[in-house]
């Protein structure tokens, strides 16, 4: 990815998501380097998306001047913690010199399960959720229909690519969350 498509990449998104995904992507990096140690797989998976929900309901709140915590908040809180895993990414990846991934999709995946997926493996991975989720299969059924996958294919064809690939970070059903994880964050995207 070129500086334009990571322009266009956070065109996507609003001015208040895109900021409250750098204030989570500072605090998890800030937090990996500081504690890494001492902090478990389980809360760094989950700690973008709490505070995302979080920071969100307090920058509604400061924003229309009242307590408001409903659907909305939690549907934009977990958009800003996906993003925040991106950001994390474009961070990582720009310090050490590693290229970013080509294209938005592999940007929100490799977000999502760089941390948890053995570095060898972790292109092959990439490649197979988003050919799993887009349906970029060439096989074809008997019939000359698509081979797509359905929702519940999809889950237990990603699960057993992150827990074939796993570093062991996670225990099976953590990995099987966030492949449901990078399903539901993916929804939105398109290539």
């Amino acid at each position: 990815m070129n500086l334009i498509e990571l322009k266009d990449f956070f065109e996507d998104y609003s001015a208040s998501t895109v900021i409250i995904a750098c204030i989570i992507a500072v605090i998890t990096l800030l937090l990996d380097k500081k504690l890494a140690t001492n902090v478990s797989a389980k809360l760094l998976l989950v700690l973008p998306f709490l505070l995302g929900v979080l920071l969100t309901f307090v920058w509604e709140s400061i924003y229309s001047l009242s307590l408001i915590f409903n659907q909305e908040t939690i549907v934009s809180g977990l958009i800003s913690g996906s993003l925040s895993c991106c950001v994390s990414v474009i961070i990582r990846r720009k310090k050490s010199g590693k290229p970013l991934p080509k294209s938005k999709t592999s940007l929100v995946i490799l977000g999502l399960v760089e941390n948890y997926v053995k570095q060898e493996t972790l292109h092959s991975v990439v490649e197979h959720i988003e050919r799993t989720i887009f349906c970029e299969s060439t096989e074809v059924t008997e019939n000359g229909e698509s081979n797509c996958k359905s929702l519940g294919e999809q889950l237990e064809s990603i699960t057993q690519s992150l827990v074939d690939n796993s570093n062991g970070a996670l225990s099976p059903s953590d990995l099987e969350a966030l492949a449901l994880t990078v399903i539901k964050s993916l929804e939105n995207h398109k290539k």
